[in-house]
Parts: structure tokens; C-alpha cells; sequence
């Protein structure tokens, strides 16, 4: 089956966390301790309310009012403990200007496991949304990966059917799980292989084609 969409993670592959001396330099600048975004991911990541913030069920602002409680006590300064972690993350530029050019071929989308607040962030502040066709967010949708029925509804959303899709995620679970839909999947690891797993894809593809 060929190749007619290409579906992305957001958050690792074309987002990534900036380098320790970029982190270093913003909590520096903000007057914050030195390793203080690394504490802020751990806390996310373990907050209670994580997985009912990741299918919408509680506000993006709720997560991180309890983030900063946790830390500091309180949640006063929770916009700016927000701040300081989104501002630690970076657009992948190398493979958004690889995919600008297979938007020439097939259509391209996102689909991230993500908060309330994130298309504030991938949309606007990132300016993603003119770089694809479309995006999906979990929050929004009120249900998040690894639940096939998300996939789905991104191949709906992007006029395809499952087997037609490309999906690149750094979680390896979630790509061995689309096998069973027939999905074709990479695991993204850094941007050569992924690059190169791509390019190898869409030879077949055109194979296919032909």
C-alpha cells in the first residue's frame, strides 16, 4: 500500500527539549536553581492528575498549579513555572524542513498525547500549524494514545485510511501497537536514522506505485 500521509509525535520528535546548556542558561536568567526543568518534567510526569489532563478531562492549568504546589508550596507562580518548561523546548527544525518538501507528496499531520493549553503552544508560539495539514491533540479529543480509535480518527482527519499512513513516535510501545491496524511505523530515535527510515519508506512507496 502506498505511502499517502505522514503522521507525527509532537512532544520528542518535532519538539525536542533544548540542550543542558540552553536549559542552564534559562534557568540562570529566571533566576531559578540550576536542574529545575528537569525537576519540573519528573514532576509533571508524576502529577496525579497527568493522565485525566492528557484526555482533557482537567485543565492545563490545574496540572500545573498542582506542579508548582508540589515544588514550592504554592501555586502562585504556576504561569511561570509553566513558562520556564515550555521555554525549554525547541522546534526539531531539521525535519520540518524535510517534511515541507514531502508535503509535495503526501499530506502530513500531528497527533501528540497532550494538555488543554497545547495548541497555544505547537500552533501559535511554535507556529506549527501552517507546516501541516493538520493536528490532534489528546485533550481535545478526550482520548489518548496508545487507544487505536486516536489513530483512526487521525486517518479520518487526514482523508486516509490506516494503512496509508507513516507514523513516526519516540515511544516504541506505541509503534509496535499500530502493526495490528496496518500502519507503517518508525520509531524515532534521532533525526539521521529517522530521515533515513523515511526516505526508505517512500522508495518502497513509489515502488509500489509504479
Amino acid at each position: 500500500m502506498p505511502i499517502r500521509a505522514l503522521l507525527l509525535d509532537c512532544f520528542g520528535v518535532l519538539v525536542q527539549t533544548a540542550e543542558s546548556s540552553v536549559q542552564h542558561r534559562l534557568e540562570e536568567q529566571g533566576g531559578w536553581q540550576k536542574g529545575t526543568i528537569d525537576k519540573l518534567g519528573m514532576t509533571l510526569l508524576n502529577s496525579h492528575y497527568f493522565q485525566s489532563a492528557t484526555i482533557g478531562d482537567v485543565s492545563a492549568e490545574l496540572i500545573w498549579k498542582d506542579v508548582s504546589v508540589q515544588l514550592y508550596g504554592c501555586a502562585t507562580h504556576w504561569k511561570d513555572v509553566q513558562e520556564l518548561y515550555l521555554a525549554a523546548h525547541q522546534r526539531n527544525d531539521e525535519l520540518l524542513a524535510y517534511i515541507q518538501e514531502l508535503r509535495k507528496l503526501c499530506k502530513v499531520g500531528i497527533l501528540s498525547n497532550a494538555f488543554s493549553d497545547a495548541r497555544t503552544f505547537i500552533a501559535g508560539r511554535l507556529g506549527l500549524a501552517e507546516m501541516v495539514d493538520d493536528i490532534l491533540i489528546s485533550a481535545e479529543e478526550g482520548i489518548a494514545k496508545p487507544a487505536r480509535s486516536l489513530y483512526r480518527k487521525a486517518a479520518e482527519r487526514l482523508q486516509v485510511v490506516p494503512s496509508e499512513i507513516l507514523y513516526l513516535d519516540d515511544t516504541l510501545l506505541y509503534t509496535r501497537l499500530l502493526k495490528s491496524i496496518g500502519m507503517s511505523t518508525i520509531c524515532f530515535q534521532n533525526n539521521t536514522q529517522a530521515l533515513a527510515e523515511i526516505q526508505h519508506y517512500f522508495r518502497v512507496s513509489e515502488r509500489t506505485e509504479a
